[in-house]
């Protein structure tokens, strides 16, 4: 199953990217991301690309901390990663295949760079007010609950899917269930031996009382909704199941 890619609007556009070895030693594990839109207000900006970017970057391993600068038409993301476990020649291509999955960003971008802190373009700072934030890198997770169809017996029947958080007795991997709304009764079924992949794709196994075999789920790139595409073991073909995320009531 394909990964989300950008879309064409936004995949078009000139993406700078400079790796330089030298630099002050302060700045070796941060890269700054800069970015110029237009007709944008700086709290659009914010809302359309500042935070969506710093979602995306606190969910690459190994990132501490990621503050943002930004005002009309303009922001500057800077991601520090922890020196001790990244290789410095590798982190301008991590932020860039990272971006280059993003679904999100706005039409009126014009221009985008990444490169190391310290090598990054100057230009003259906006005349306009500019708006500084400095926070923890906080992980998007698909764990939660999601509400959707899924194929069964050549038709969409509803579902409820959950993903459990990671447990250390399963090697880190997550668990869950699904309950599917067949017209006169209620399946349900068990998700184990969960691993996130690259692109962000979950790969699981599923098991009900019809079977088991593999599923593949494809989350977009807030975690909010997954296509995915699960399998009979020793069977061809393969079935969809898609969702959205939503709040569970509590009693």
């Amino acid at each position: 199953m394909k990964s989300t890619r950008l879309s064409s609007s936004f995949a078009g556009l000139v993406l700078l990217f400079t790796v330089v070895c030298g630099g002050a030693a302060e700045h070796d594990s941060e890269v700054v991301i800069e970015i110029s839109a237009d007709n944008m207000t700086a709290d659009k900006v914010e809302a359309k690309i500042a935070d969506p970017i710093e979602l995306l970057m606190s969910n690459l391993k190994d990132v501490l901390l990621i503050s943002a600068k930004y005002s009309d038409n303009e922001a500057e993301i800077t991601v520090k990663f922890d020196p001790d476990t990244t290789r410095r020649s590798d982190l301008v291509n991590r932020v860039r295949s990272a971006l280059d999955k993003m679904t999100t960003m706005p039409d009126s971008i014009i221009s985008l760079s990444v490169s190391l802190a310290g090598d990054a373009i100057n230009e003259p700072a906006p005349p306009a007010k500019v708006e500084s934030k400095i926070r923890p890198a906080q992980a998007r997770s698909f764990v939660g609950n999601y509400l959707g169809n899924i194929q069964s017996s050549n038709e969409f029947v509803p579902v409820v899917t959950i993903f459990d958080k990671p447990d250390s007795r399963f090697g880190g991997a997550s668990t869950g269930s699904y309950q599917m709304s067949e017209a006169k009764a209620v399946v349900e079924g068990e998700i184990s031996s969960c691993l996130p992949k690259d692109g962000y794709i979950v790969e699981c196994r599923w098991k009900d009382k019809y079977g088991q075999g593999d599923v593949s789920f494809q989350f977009t790139d807030d975690y909010e909704r997954f296509k995915a595409s699960w399998r009979i073991d020793r069977l061809q073909g393969e079935f969809k199941w898609n969702g959205a995320k939503f709040k569970a009531k509590t009693d």
